[in-house]
């Protein structure tokens, strides 16, 4: 971002396969460019973390693309300086194999 360019990576495989994109849009990456200060990556073990922990506190089911902000939240940018933090997490667009196997695994 701090070229000016808009990057292309190779998305490799994620359960957030809406976020498999190998470059953002143009109106995506002026939004990023104006408004984010930091970027940070989280793996797939803290998307999955951060869908069971709404679920079973608050009985909201966030989709693997709509997680990964609160897995930010827990995990890398913890601590993060700031007054307010403000996390968009979308949900409802889960394949029921991977929500059963979220589930059974955080059950244990």
């Amino acid at each position: 971002m701090k070229r000016g360019k808009v990057p292309r990576v190779d998305p490799g495989r994620t359960v957030a396969g809406g976020m498999q994109a190998a470059a953002p849009g143009e109106v995506t990456f002026g939004a990023a460019r104006r408004f984010v200060y930091k970027i940070d990556l989280v793996n797939d073990t803290e998307i999955e973390d951060a869908i069971f922990g709404p679920l079973s506190l608050s009985h909201v089911l966030a989709e693997p693309a709509g997680a990964p902000p609160l897995a930010a939240m827990k995990g890398p940018l913890r601590g993060e300086p700031g007054d307010r933090v403000g996390l968009v997490i979308i949900g409802g667009n889960v394949a029921v194999d991977l929500l059963r196997s979220i589930l059974t695994r955080r059950r244990r």
